[in-house]
């Protein structure tokens, strides 16, 4: 019996080795990864020695709305696609650890995250993307084992963080060491011959959607990670200022309740907001300005970000040079 028990200590031991080891080396590739949205966006930010003034935060209709180079400040956008709150406040919490918060934010909502039908909430998952973290940054590890009463067991071995994630690590490590990248953050979507046809497509579908939507309250959930999200902000002495991107189709019921909800509170915080959702310019009726029904093109993304600065020049004391690009 005590063989047997020695054994068995002797392949954990071994396992846990390997595992230590086999992390290590991922780590290692890890750090030196600066493209993609596996982390090397983050990677390529915590790494900059420039200061940022300005930093988008936010998912793919902040990433592709809001072109960081039209402001005169130093401006930064870290947005990552169908990311949610969760993903964008443990983002936060990583950057105040990393002592790499700018003065200023702009983080961009979505309706749909505080107006759910009774009974739902925003989904957590989204936490798992920045798993890297995890044992590293306190937030995100709390998150995380918040997900499941096993995952602690699961990131005990330390190369899990990588699950799934080895084949597009690689790539961008090998990507990064044939070309450093020098950007500010922004990718365009550039027009299309069919988009419009795209666009008529998608908004009836939507729009149906959209009206058969019935007892819809505001997700606790996701009200306690706005309230995290500017309590880090109000802490660190950072100007915050949240905004929601246009749609195409018209708002529904989920984001008017969202938008009346969102209004109030934020201005309770002293937190400025912008709807272009709700209250949306007739500029955006434009089928010309579209992708889809949710993204706009270059040409519309040129509009916005011009509108965003024309909102925001008191907020950040007259620092925004109000041109026209």
């Amino acid at each position: 019996m005590k063989k047997i028990l020695v054994f068995f200590i002797s392949i954990l031991v071994c396992l846990i080795i390997l595992d230590r080891i086999i992390s290590f080396s991922l780590d290692k590739l890890y750090s030196k990864n600066f493209w993609g949205e596996s982390g090397g966006n983050i990677n390529y930010f915590l790494s900059r020695q420039e200061t940022t003034d300005l930093l988008i935060i936010g998912d793919s209709r902040a990433h592709r709305h809001i072109i960081p180079d039209s402001f005169s400040v130093k401006t930064f956008s870290l947005c990552h696609h169908g990311m949610n709150l969760i993903f964008h406040t443990g983002l936060l919490h990583i950057l105040e650890q990393q002592k790499k918060l700018p003065e200023n934010i702009l983080l961009h909502l979505e309706h749909n995250e505080f107006a759910q039908p009774n009974g739902f909430s925003s989904d957590n998952k989204d936490i798992q993307h920045l798993r890297y973290f995890y044992g590293i940054n306190p937030y995100v590890t709390d998150k995380i084992n918040h997900l499941s009463s096993t995952e602690w067991v699961l990131y005990f071995w330390k190369s899990y963080r990588y699950n799934g994630k080895l084949i597009s690590l690689i790539k961008n490590y090998y990507l990064s060491r044939k070309e450093h990248p020098n950007h500010s953050g922004f990718e365009p979507l550039l027009p299309e011959k069919l988009d419009s046809f795209r666009v008529i497509s998608e908004v009836k579908q939507i729009e149906l959607e959209n009206a058969s939507e019935t007892n819809l309250t505001i997700d606790t959930f996701s009200i306690a990670l706005l309230s995290d999200f500017i309590s880090v902000c109000k802490r660190n002495n950072i100007k915050l200022a949240c905004f929601v991107s246009p749609y195409y189709f018209k708002p529904g019921k989920k984001h008017q309740l969202s938008n009346v909800f969102l209004s109030q509170f934020l201005k309770e915080k002293g937190v400025s907001f912008m709807d272009f959702c709700v209250n949306r310019p007739s500029e955006y009726d434009n089928l010309n300005l579209w992708r889809d029904s949710y993204h706009l093109n270059i040409d519309g993304a040129k509009i916005l970000t011009h509108q965003l600065k024309l909102q925001t020049f008191d907020f950040y004391n007259s620092k925004i040079n109000l041109d026209n690009n």
